[in-house]
């Protein structure tokens, strides 16, 4: 039934639109033509009205039934208008209801759904930065090398090697050995508080399994790491001392030519051990300070990680210089950069510093290339795992009513990341509702309603869910009746 209150706002609207000469012709056959019609055909609204007030009575007259009686009792007897707005606003209200329904529960937890895996797996990822792209250690010769009671046997050794013998160390095996029990730290016991405790800190430092290796294989040692080189020639040196004195390890050899093997052993790693630590205090004496491998100067361009041994002392003397680990890289950087160095072949500080600076710069601008293409390629990676788990309520249109409707959804997806623009900031919320409600769930009026409703929100951060959903339903229907209205200027 219409009211009093919405015929006026009826005509003040319809006076809006003549003084922008603009004419709303209802379509014939659309509720809005047949409501028109139920009106304009009632004789009690023709002829000229004289005010907006005039018209909203005559529109009230035409719409509403007659009051009659029979048998001393009164009935209504509704007008043609009330039967068909009465009958429609049941049928309107009850789409509205199941449409807001719909694209609350099941559109909008799709949408939230698809959203929060996208930020999780952004997140997630990691750029690496360019400082990553360097592998760095600080070695330094421990203090026990230099001095005290360990220092003090490595340098007591040195006369009683003999170099013209054991220019390699002889095999031993040590297979009948169970590693599991054998308790390395308690077998190089000497005595000295001082010298048993590094080797307890050198056991915990490198773990058990990796220094029971060192004592119980003939693997040759790398020099790459000068420190453990250094680490592991004592550990030798100390098992086969303490084995030549006990003789009881299994090694399927007599006592005479264990004695003599483990003899050699001793002699050799003990060399080995003098040499690499005379070599070290040499390096730094001259102001060595790393070396790079690969063997190449740094590029963001090539992402290939550079391990950087750096001589501790060294570096320590030049950050009083005001060299930074960043200096060093941006040394790297230079195109003559040298990739093994001494202190006094690296330019001044803030020369090197200012190229690390510029690398960064490039750096950044070819990661924001790579985020823009990672979120592309998150946004279909998600969309695929949304469209392979579909709701219950889209089986049929997945499945069984149209074959092709599942891959017509991932082309219109795809079709939408690509076109994507990556030189803006992206909103994953918008592109989210777009993905899910407009495309996915595009056979629904889901989109209309949430867009509407988002767009509300964002008027007033005070409107509630419940009020933007209220305001979103007028603007639907508003539409919808408009949508049954020919436009004449």
């Amino acid at each position: 039934m219409l009211t009093k209150q919405s015929a006026t706002v009826g005509v003040g609207l319809a006076g809006i639109l003549e003084g922008s000469n603009i004419k709303l012709i209802p379509k014939a056959g659309t509720l809005v033509g047949e409501l028109t019609s139920a009106v304009t055909k009632n004789p009690l609204f023709g002829g000229v009205c004289s005010s907006e007030e005039d018209l909203v009575d005559r529109l009230m007259l035409s719409s509403s039934g007659t009051t009659s009686s029979s048998n001393g009792t009164q009935f209504y007897v509704p007008a043609d208008h009330d039967a068909i707005c009465d009958n429609y606003i049941q049928e309107l209200a009850s789409i509205c209801s199941a449409h807001t329904s719909y694209a609350r529960a099941v559109v909008n937890a799709e949408v939230t759904k698809y959203k929060e895996a996208v930020n999780l797996a952004i997140s997630e990822y990691r750029h690496p930065e360019p400082e990553d792209l360097f592998n760095v250690t600080y070695s330094k010769l421990p203090d026990y090398y230099r001095f005290g009671a360990l220092y003090d046997l490595i340098t007591s050794s040195s006369n009683k090697q003999d170099n013209t013998k054991s220019m390699r160390p002889d095999v031993l095996n040590f297979t009948g050995v169970n590693r599991e029990e054998f308790d390395l730290v308690n077998y190089l016991q000497t005595g000295d508080i001082e010298i048993d405790s590094v080797i307890s800190a050198v056991v915990s430092g490198y773990g058990k399994e990796v220094v029971n290796d060192w004592a119980l294989t003939a693997t040759e040692l790398s020099q790459d790491d000068k420190m453990a080189f250094i680490d592991a020639a004592l550990i030798r040196y100390m098992f086969y001392t303490a084995l030549m004195e006990k003789n009881d390890l299994p090694t399927n050899c007599s006592l005479v030519t264990l004695k003599t093997n483990c003899r050699n052993n001793a002699d050799y790693y003990m060399r080995e051990l003098q040499n690499a630590i005379d070599s070290v205090n040499a390096m730094t004496k001259s102001g060595f300070l790393f070396n790079s491998n690969p063997g190449r100067g740094f590029s963001f361009l090539d992402e290939t990680p550079i391990s950087l041994d750096i001589n501790e002392e060294v570096f320590e003397t030049l950050a009083e210089k005001g060299y930074t680990i960043q200096a060093i890289f941006g040394y790297l950087s230079t195109v003559n950069s040298k990739y093994t160095v001494t202190a006094n072949e690296l330019p001044e500080a803030s020369t090197c510093i200012d190229e690390w600076t510029k690398v960064r710069t490039l750096y950044a601008i070819k990661l924001h290339r790579q985020k823009d293409s990672l979120v592309k390629r998150v946004l279909a990676v998600e969309f695929d795992k949304a469209l392979a788990s579909v709701a219950d309520e889209e089986e049929v249109k997945f499945n069984k009513t149209d074959s092709r409707f599942a891959q017509e959804t991932r082309d219109l997806g795809y079709a939408y990341i690509d076109s994507i623009e990556t030189s803006v900031d992206i909103n994953i919320d918008e592109i989210a509702l777009d993905l899910m409600a407009k495309i996915r769930f595009r056979y629904t009026n889901a989109y209309i309603l949430l867009k509407e409703m988002s767009d509300i929100m964002k008027m007033d951060e005070k409107i509630t869910p419940m009020e933007a959903a209220l305001y979103s339903n007028v603007k639907y229907v508003t539409d919808f009746l408009l949508e049954q209205c020919d436009t004449s200027l």
